[in-house]
């Protein structure tokens, strides 16, 4: 959905990517089943009933991460509901219906593990963003191009094309 076009040195990388699915033989409505963040070597996925997976960088973090998780982790009406928690370079916070992941460059990505994302970008990437979620430069006449740079605001299909332009192959999904 949403990641820096290039790497800048003196700005974290990071991406944000989802997965979507069909549900209730619906072809025309695409639902989040999950949503990644990537950022600082660590992977946060949101998956759909807002349970969440952290995969540190670091082994021995992840492990002791893991056991305090586990220890901390609740059953809410038959859901797993973890409560906030605090990462090397990120933190992870039930914010009214939605899971909030907040970096300490201000990254903000929002998800109810239903249909909605909210993705918060720092000014600091103000036109240096690619993905369906556009440029942030904060002029939507150019906000129709698909990854490559191709401007398709004049076709009728140009939401298909930029979303098609930006799909990722999911290593989980079957050949």
């Amino acid at each position: 959905m949403a990641s820096p076009k290039q790497v800048y040195p003196d700005m974290p990388y990071f991406q944000v990517l989802t997965k979507n699915e069909e549900r209730h033989d619906n072809n025309d409505v695409s639902y989040i089943r999950y949503m990644e963040i990537v950022v600082f070597g660590s992977v946060i996925r949101i998956d759909r009933g807002k349970e969440i997976y952290v995969s540190l960088m670091m082994m021995m973090m992840m492990m002791m991460m893991m056991m305090m998780m586990m220890m901390m982790m609740m059953m809410v009406n038959g859901g797993r509901v973890f409560p906030d928690a605090s990462f090397p370079g990120f933190d992870i916070r039930n914010n009214g219906l939605n899971v909030r992941v907040a970096t300490n460059f201000s990254l903000v990505v929002e998800s109810d593990g239903k249909w909605t994302s909210v993705i918060k970008i720092p000014a600091a990437y103000e036109g240096k963003m690619t993905g369906i979620c556009a440029d942030a430069d904060g002029n939507p006449n150019n906000d129709m191009t698909t990854k490559d740079g191709t401007d398709v605001s004049a076709s009728p299909y140009k939401y298909d094309l930029v979303c098609n332009s930006h799909q990722v192959n999911d290593p989980e999904d079957e050949l």
